[in-house]
């Protein structure tokens, strides 16, 4: 995944890139499809919890989202990662998150997988 972790007011289209290994058929070939193959479905399943888990641990680490999730605007990368947040963990202030996320980092990533995937 590609994206500048300081630039959360950017656009989330365009601010935000997913880097596939082109040489990868079944990677590919697993995104370009919406089959009901359980290999693709396992492999998009897997892409989306990793890319989730990144932009979490990412912006709990970003002093200024912390301090300040609701001041982006809407479409930005900083307004889904609020988005996120809240989705994920309703009720839950952002500096209560990124203290779990420095003192359970684990717990964190299988929370966020139970929620979005289990």
């Amino acid at each position: 995944m590609d994206w500048d972790h300081e630039d959360l007011g950017a656009p989330v289209l365009g601010g935000v890139r997913l880097l596939l290994n082109s040489t990868n058929l079944q990677i590919i070939g697993a995104v370009r499809t919406a089959s009901d193959d359980p290999a693709a479905a396992l492999i998009r399943s897997l892409i989306e919890c990793d890319v989730a888990r990144q932009l979490v641990r990412a912006a709990l680490d970003n002093d200024q989202f912390v301090q300040t999730p609701e001041a982006f605007a809407d479409d930005s990368v900083g307004r889904m990662l609020t988005d996120l947040l809240a989705m994920v963990w309703p009720g839950i202030p952002v500096a209560g998150l990124r203290a779990r996320a420095l003192n359970e980092p684990a717990r964190l990533d299988a929370e966020l997988q139970e929620r979005l995937f289990g």
